[in-house]
């Protein structure tokens, strides 16, 4: 049975400590793993640390990356994933980039000193970038959808479908001011999806601040599934600055909006598995 599995749950920057250690403090990257195939990963935050902890004493690992944008905290835990050490590993990494640069331009930042001692070049493993010059590809038996989302910036939403299986992944999405339009494109992307994960940074009262940092509301992030018609919806990249305590209140929040229209909802959780 195919599953998802959450390595890291956290938009902005990590955030540490025993406040957080119940929803937990890496930032985004989330797996999909096939009964056969090579896994799937969504964004390369500090969650992939996790990821690398549980797969070290392989002699080989293959897998390919979908990277929503670069900005850093989603691609900040790649220069510490320590199976990169290893000649057998393989990594395919899938990614928009900005018109000021290119993919690889984008990546030698985060692996340049003096921001990090080693070149991405210099690693024994190896990794691949493409830049997405299409909405449409395959990964092995897998069909790859990907649209823009309304972000600072290039960023992607992505979607995979498998063997009657499918999962739309939106994790930085700019709400806009009336609350309500939504994108042709992110809703094409996430119709009828069996599973939506879905960015809900801010509470309704954080928003009124912070109304063009690119995020929104878990208000609208329901709003977007109810529309796509997606059948479960699981909110994340939570903000840094909501400990374990404010965590419980919002999803607590959550499932009652969701309850009342029948919506399935679930709060992401570091570590959390689910079956597809």
């Amino acid at each position: 049975m195919p599953q998802v599995i959450f390595h890291g749950v956290r938009g902005s920057y990590p955030c540490p400590g025993p406040e957080f250690a119940e929803f937990g403090g890496n930032t985004a990257c989330i797996e999909f793993r096939q009964e056969d195939g090579q896994p799937i990963l969504f964004d390369l935050g500090t969650g992939i640390t996790r990821l690398a902890s549980q797969i070290e004493n392989q002699d080989s690992y293959s897998a390919a990356a979908l990277v929503s944008h670069t900005h850093w905290d989603h691609i900040q835990g790649l220069p510490f994933f320590t199976p990169l050490h290893h000649p057998g590993t393989h990594l395919d990494i899938y990614s928009p980039f900005d018109s000021r640069s290119s993919l690889i331009e984008a990546f030698d930042k985060a692996f340049t000193p003096p921001l990090f001692p080693v070149a991405w070049d210099q690693l024994g493993g190896k990794l691949i970038f493409h830049e997405l010059s299409s909405f449409q590809f395959a990964i092995g038996s897998v069909s790859v959808k990907c649209a823009r989302v309304p972000h600072p910036g290039v960023s992607y939403g992505y979607r995979i479908d498998d063997r009657g299986v499918s999962l739309a992944y939106v994790s930085d999405h700019q709400m806009p001011e009336d609350r309500q339009a939504i994108s042709s494109e992110v809703l094409e992307l996430c119709h009828n999806v069996d599973v939506l994960v879905h960015d809900a940074q801010y509470t309704n009262e954080e928003f009124l601040s912070k109304s063009d940092w690119g995020h929104c509301t878990i208000e609208y992030a329901i709003h977007v599934a109810l529309s796509a018609g997606a059948r479960t919806l699981i909110i994340f990249h939570h903000d840094p600055s909501h400990n374990d305590t404010i965590m419980r209140h919002i999803s607590v929040q959550a499932c009652k909006s969701a309850e009342k229209f029948n919506l399935n909802l679930v709060v992401a959780k570091e570590g959390m598995t689910i079956d597809l």
